[in-house]
């Protein structure tokens, strides 16, 4: 259930990101790069920035 959960959480940052690199390609050529660095975030990556703000270690 666990690895489930993990799953969904996974697909659903993705789908998310996918929706982001959408959004874009409307935005203004000046903004588009800056936009764009920000859906290319790794799910591990905003999991390990999400736990650090919610004060969970990587061990945990």
């Amino acid at each position: 259930m666990i690895v489930l959960a993990a799953c969904t959480k996974q697909s659903w940052y993705q789908g998310a990101q996918s929706a982001q690199s959408a959004h874009c390609l409307k935005e203004p050529l000046s903004e588009y790069e800056d936009c764009n660095k920000q859906s290319k975030e790794s799910y591990e990556d905003y999991k390990n920035s999400r736990d650090q703000l919610d004060g969970k270690s990587e061990s945990n």
